[in-house]
């Protein structure tokens, strides 16, 4: 099966319920056990970003399933193109199979979808406009898989959200999607 997430945000507060979790090494711990009671070894993760803070991040290897990165804007070497081989040396050691600076095309029972970290519209954090450059250009009949928005909303168009924080704070699963995208193709 094949799964799709964003914004972990391991090791940092962002995301952390203060009401429910001592600290942030809890909180960690806590979405670990929720990712690994739905993915299996042999499951695929499309990770859009946003994984978490450099000391934080190794707790990626106690995460199941093939995973794949997307680099989010809070990601160690995001735009830094120049320096692939060491991020894909990075992120290897992390557990990942491979690492992506862009956007990536996929294919969801016969419906192509782009994967990415920033929605191409919808962005309201006030830093939005400093990443426009970086945005995905989506047409209107096209679906686009991201991240960044955290819980400010789960779909905006024709763009589908997988940010944690929105998602029960787990992977979300092809099947699951399915519905939101058919959806979205017959809205037209």
């Amino acid at each position: 099966m094949r799964f799709y997430t964003a914004d972990l945000h391991l090791g940092e507060q962002t995301g952390c319920d203060g009401d429910k979790f001592l600290n942030r090494l809890d909180f960690d711990n806590w979405l670990i056990s929720r990712w690994n009671k739905i993915v299996s070894v042999k499951d695929e993760v499309w990770c859009l970003g946003d994984i978490g803070l450099e000391g934080s991040i190794k707790a990626c290897n106690r995460l199941n399933g093939n995973k794949h990165i997307i680099l989010g804007n809070h990601d160690k070497y995001w735009q830094e193109v120049d320096k692939r081989d060491e991020a894909e040396n990075y992120y290897k050691k992390l557990g990942f199979n491979s690492v992506d600076f862009d956007s990536v095309e996929k294919t969801i029972c016969g419906v192509t979808v782009i994967l990415a970290h920033l929605p191409s519209k919808g962005d309201t954090y006030p830093d939005a406009c400093e990443l426009d450059a970086f945005r995905p250009s989506i047409p209107d009949n096209q679906t686009l898989l991201c991240g960044h928005m955290h819980d400010i909303w789960k779909q905006y168009g024709n763009q589908i959200n997988v940010g944690i924080t929105c998602r029960d704070y787990k992977p979300v699963s092809e099947t699951e999607l399915l519905d939101l995208i058919c959806k979205d193709k017959t809205v037209e």
